[in-house]
């Protein structure tokens, strides 16, 4: 992709791409292409991610696995010293523990609140609930290599199955929306227009009968322990939908892993299927529908191992055009047929949401999920 890298000057970098490729200021903007300090990774050389040296406004102190993160500010900040002096980003694996420490006042922010606990936190006079649109999905990705769900009728059945509205209203505390496809309503190019699946237990079975699963039939539903901003009831969703599944004759067997192995097995499709979501990088369509559906990435980010020739083209040719309407158009196209294909089960967009004690000042919640500590301060 990158021809060639210039520094033109002190403060400006010039790029030679290969060939157009309109995402890619974006992509510029994700972690995954911060600057790196030549000098670190000389002195750290594979230990450089555990001793990170970065230009931001904290400076990395010590990290204790599976126990807390500590960085202090940075005094040379390049626009201006933060206002905190340290930060601390502790590992509490529990939400009801987590909530517990908020109340208390032992810590002062928290991910992961359960939809239950939405009406304690808002009743509670030194927390404040932080809300805003989320740029993400929860999905199960259905193998489409392997048998059943290398049939379109058994995948769109799966989809018809399960009740989402259900799910979004009532497990979900009314915090999310139901997906009717893959990108969120929230970002650009999003297709108004798609019916999605609706609950439909009959057409369901139909298209079982259809594929030649008229008595249902039995697999492996892998699902994770611990609750994600895009599912804060965990291993829970898994049990609402195995419930839905068995009554139109699929028998889904849970199968719970740790998550680094979850994640490890699902990149080289060691599942049937699985539960997995994302939340947007950079705001742009390709960061969704890219990283989901291009064949070029089975193995890694295609968990479904979905292949569309199609597809794959529409994608790079969006990828290639500058003009944001004609993209849109394409993108749009491209909901079309993955809908249509129904290589996940879409399941929901949920709404970010964030306890906070009242006296931290100026936190913002951004839509990427990205943290930024620089302005915010605590009120005596």
């Amino acid at each position: 992709m990158i021809e060639e890298v210039t520094a033109v000057d002190e403060y400006t970098v010039k790029f030679i791409l290969e060939n157009p490729y309109a995402p890619f200021i974006k992509n510029l903007a994700m972690f995954a292409t911060m600057i790196v300090s030549p000098e670190a990774v000389k002195e750290y050389g594979e230990d450089i991610f555990k001793n990170p040296v970065g230009t931001g406004a904290f400076k990395f102190v010590e990290w204790v696995r599976d126990d807390h993160i500590t960085v202090e500010a940075n005094d040379d900040y390049w626009d201006g010293r933060p206002y905190l002096d340290e930060l601390i980003f502790t590992v509490i694996p529990n939400n009801q523990t987590r909530l517990l420490e908020l109340e208390n006042g032992n810590i002062h922010l928290m991910e992961g609140l359960n939809p239950t606990d939405i009406k304690r936190v808002r009743e509670n006079e030194e927390l404040e609930l932080l809300e805003a649109p989320g740029l993400n999905i929860g999905y199960i990705a259905l193998h489409n290599e392997k048998e059943p769900f290398d049939n379109k009728q058994v995948r769109k059945a799966m989809n018809y199955a399960i009740n989402k509205e259900e799910i979004a209203e009532y497990l979900m505390g009314g915090q999310a929306t139901v997906a009717k496809g893959p990108l969120p309503p929230t970002i650009w190019s999003y297709d108004d227009s798609l019916e999605g699946y609706p609950y439909d237990p009959d057409e369901a079975k139909r298209l079982l009968a259809e594929a030649g699963y008229e008595d249902g039939f039995e697999f492996t539903l892998r699902t994770y322990s611990a609750p994600r901003s895009y599912n804060p009831v965990g291993a829970r969703l898994a049990t609402a939908v195995q419930q839905y599944l068995r009554q139109v004759g699929i028998k889904a067997n849970i199968e719970q892993l740790e998550w680094g192995t979850y994640i490890e097995e699902g990149k080289a499709g060691k599942h049937t299927a699985a539960f997995f979501g994302w939340i947007a990088d950079n705001g742009d369509p390709d960061n969704f529908l890219n990283v989901f559906f291009n064949s070029a990435n089975r193995g890694s980010t295609n968990r479904a191992f979905y292949v569309n020739e199609k597809v794959d083209q529409l994608l790079e040719a969006a990828q290639q055009i500058t003009d944001k309407a004609k993209r849109e158009e394409i993108y749009q196209e491209v909901q079309q047929i993955i809908v249509d294909d129904a290589p996940f089960v879409f399941l929901n967009h949920m709404k970010m949401q964030i306890p906070i004690r009242k006296n931290v000042e100026n936190y913002v919640l951004y839509p990427t999920n990205n943290k930024y500590f620089h302005k915010v301060w605590l009120a005596q």
